[in-house]
């Protein structure tokens, strides 16, 4: 599938490009995998740069962070 104007996916998701830009490249903390698993904590702390489906035919992707949302087309 190809890149969007405010998401692109690089195979784990669609991630949105403005959240990611103000979170910055966190090559120096643990895996999101290590991170976002089970929370011991109430209060887990999640990267938030990438979007969800905003409907149940996966035709709109929204970022639960910004708030931006673009139409996909499959094709």
């Amino acid at each position: 599938m190809h890149d969007l104007q405010f998401f692109y996916n690089a195979g784990f998701g669609w991630t949105c490009r403005q959240c990611e830009r103000e979170l910055g490249n966190k090559d120096d903390k643990p895996s999101r995998l290590l991170t976002e698993g089970e929370a011991e904590s109430k209060t887990p702390e999640f990267s938030g740069a990438l979007a969800k489906w905003a409907d149940p035919s996966q035709r709109m992707l929204v970022c639960p962070r910004c708030g931006v949302s673009e139409w996909v087309e499959k094709s």
